[in-house]
């Protein structure tokens, strides 16, 4: 599965718009999904973990696909370390030395984020994401440029509609909650 792009997002629609506004509303929806289950696309990324005291190695990036190299570093002289000595556990993000020895010093560290596939749950709670942060730019009646009190007529103030005051929907929090780094806020 890929991530969602702008035809399955016009296609999940029910309504109009530029798409210029839907690619960036898109975007958006992406992002905050990244935000709560990690990368979702492939990447890799370089790390410097500095003065290390403990039996395990705990990678700032998750999920994690693979290790790809691990070096100790003493001022700017790296050695690289032999990548099958070293254990990964990609759910946890845990380094540790296979032959139980400890990490003394500095590391640096190159992996792999991201998935390699994304799940059907995932990239279904981007569309209603995606759909729901529309929907709340649309909503009919609503007129935003006046406030009362600051010369606009109470008549003329946006009303409360149930529903799009978040920007994570419950249908959106429950689908991504299996794959979460941390507690699902909505």
């Amino acid at each position: 599965m890929t991530l969602p792009n702008l035809t399955d997002f016009e296609a999940h629609l029910t309504g109009g718009g530029d798409d210029v506004e839907k690619d960036d509303i898109l975007d958006a929806a992406i992002g905050i999904v990244e935000n709560i289950v990690g990368p979702l696309q492939v990447a890799t990324v370089t790390e410097t973990h500095r003065r290390i005291c403990s039996d395990v190695l705990i990678l700032r990036q998750m999920p994690v696909v693979a290790l790809s190299s691990i070096s100790s570093r003493y001022g700017a002289t790296r050695t690289a370390l032999t990548l099958g000595d070293y254990e990964l556990d990609a759910e946890t993000g845990m380094v540790r030395i296979g032959s139980g020895l400890h990490f003394y010093g500095d590391f640096e560290v190159t992996y792999s984020v991201g998935r390699d596939e994304i799940p059907v749950a995932i990239r279904e709670a981007i569309l209603i994401v995606a759909q729901h942060l529309y929907q709340t730019q649309r909503v009919p009646g609503a007129n935003f440029g006046r406030v009362p009190g600051f010369g606009g007529s109470e008549a003329d103030a946006p009303s409360a509609t149930p529903g799009l005051g978040f920007a994570l929907p419950n249908r959106a929090k429950e689908l991504l909650e299996p794959y979460a780094l941390g507690p699902v806020v909505a």
